[in-house]
């Protein structure tokens, strides 16, 4: 068996590291060989815009997935042509754009905040007297960590916004006073079983995520996030692990954004779960049993931004587990994560702490 990966960055470093063990090759599709994934596996050299080296790539592989969901439909769709692709293409279009996701929450009656489509600054005027302010306004594609967004605190912001983004195609989103954030991650397979992690805690600064809690324990959001999670997997036919984030505000979940994939805010997993998101991943869509995704212990993931703690001094912490993405550095991007499991509340709090405080 032999999975290709469409990326080659650390979330399909990961996948590779998963599948390995249980007997799972892996071919990466990448413009080069300098990405994380080339550190632990093949990677087939190729653009995405060439209908031969798809074709060839195709031909190397049982099955393909994909690593983010910023990649063009039409190369996924050839794909799917000569080997099979998971998640579905319907889940990848509807993922890509701010805009379908939302209104696939209004469909499943999955809350979400009010938002309206922007394609000029007299939707943009009109949402926001009719929506209201502060909001914040998106591109509906291809915004990640904090890009391609503006807060609007007043109408002056409208104007700056519509000056920086309004090239792009756009949504408007009321901005919600929520609690804190939270993200499920679900595991359903090739028969439509399905498996959810407890709930995790989120904590973001400029947009990009910082620490991950888990698990986060509130029965009846868990069950409530379950049930929103399985009519999305249910309509969007499944395969695989996907991740959705929500608010929490005044105890109810309100859907923000799906991720068709493996989660940064799911890092933990590796340490701190049963089975890893990376391994349930794999094995659903090489049509393999899931495995549980009971947490083992309390477990923390705290990214490591734009440059890489000291490994030495990480690693003297107790249960503290270091990974380095082998990528270069620059400011605001990804390099690593640590993991952290404890059966000590307070000793892993004290171990988090203590991070905060080691050098890079």
């Amino acid at each position: 068996m032999k999975i290709g990966i469409v990326g080659a960055g650390q979330l399909a470093q990961m996948l590779a590291l998963a599948a390995i063990p249980i007997g799972i090759e892996v071919l990466c599709l990448a413009e080069d060989n300098t990405k994380p994934a080339a550190t632990v596996t093949d990677i087939f050299i190729g653009e995405l815009n060439s209908p031969q080296k798809l074709h060839e790539f195709a031909e190397h592989v049982d099955v393909i997935t994909y690593e983010n969901e910023n990649i063009p439909v039409d190369a996924i769709r050839s794909l799917a042509e000569i080997v099979p692709v998971y998640p579905s293409i319907k889940a990848l279009q509807t993922t890509q754009d701010r805009l379908l996701e939302k209104q696939l929450f209004d469909r499943l009656n999955i809350p979400t905040v009010k938002y309206a489509a922007i394609d000029s600054m007299a939707d943009l005027q009109q949402a926001s007297e009719h929506i209201g302010l502060p909001a914040v306004l998106k591109t509906r594609r291809f915004g990640y960590d904090g890009k391609g967004q503006y807060r609007l605190a007043n109408e002056d912001d409208c104007q700056s916004a519509w000056k920086t983004l309004g090239e792009h195609p756009l949504i408007f989103e009321n901005f919600i006073a929520f609690e804190t954030e939270v993200s499920l991650i679900s595991a359903r397979d090739q028969l439509g079983n399905t498996h959810y992690y407890p709930l995790i805690e989120n904590m973001h600064k400029d947009g990009i995520l910082r620490l991950s809690y888990a698990p986060w324990q509130n029965n009846t959001l868990q069950a409530q996030a379950e049930r929103y999670a399985q009519r999305l997997l249910d309509e969007l036919d499944y395969i695989g692990v996907m991740t959705i984030e929500f608010f929490v505000v005044n105890n109810q979940l309100l859907a923000n954004e799906i991720a068709p994939r493996v989660h940064n805010s799911g890092h933990w997993t590796i340490n701190g779960a049963a089975t890893s998101q990376f391994e349930n991943h794999v094995r659903a869509i090489s049509n393999l049993a899931l495995g549980q995704t009971g947490c083992l212990a309390p477990s923390a993931m705290i990214n490591m931004i734009g440059e890489l703690n000291d490994r030495d001094e990480v690693l003297k912490i107790p249960n503290a587990h270091f990974y380095d993405y082998a990528k270069s550095p620059r400011p605001n991007r990804k390099l690593g994560h640590i993991n952290l499991v404890d059966h000590d509340k307070k000793r892993l709090q004290a171990s988090i702490d203590k991070i905060q405080t080691i050098k890079c």
